[in-house]
C-alpha cells in the first residue's frame, strides 16, 4: 500500500496543465531558443488512474488545406499518450 507521503505527491500531479513555454537548449553552447514560437500552445493530463496524455502545437498553427501544408502541420506539434508511476 502506498504511503501518506506518496499520495499526497501523486495528488500534486494529478489535473489539467497547460503549457507556459517550449524551449530547446543546445548543449554546446547553451543557447535557449523557443521550439514552437513565444507563445504555443499544449496541455498535458495526468489522471488518478495513472494515465497521462500532452499535446504541444506551435503559436499561430493553421489548418492544413493542401498535403504541403498537412506536412508543415505534422513538424509543428507533439503528442504523447501513456501511463506514468511516481
Amino acid at each position: 500500500m502506498p504511503s501518506s507521503a506518496f499520495a499526497r505527491e501523486r495528488e500534486r500531479v494529478l489535473g489539467v496543465w497547460k503549457l507556459e513555454a517550449f524551449d530547446v537548449e543546445f548543449q554546446d553552447t547553451g543557447e535557449r531558443k523557443p521550439a514552437f514560437g513565444a507563445n504555443p500552445n499544449g496541455y498535458i493530463i495526468f489522471t488518478g488512474e495513472g494515465r497521462m496524455m500532452a499535446l504541444l502545437t506551435a503559436e499561430g498553427r493553421s489548418i492544413p488545406q493542401t498535403d504541403a501544408e498537412c506536412a508543415a502541420a505534422f513538424r509543428s506539434m507533439y503528442a504523447y499518450a501513456g501511463t506514468y508511476r511516481l
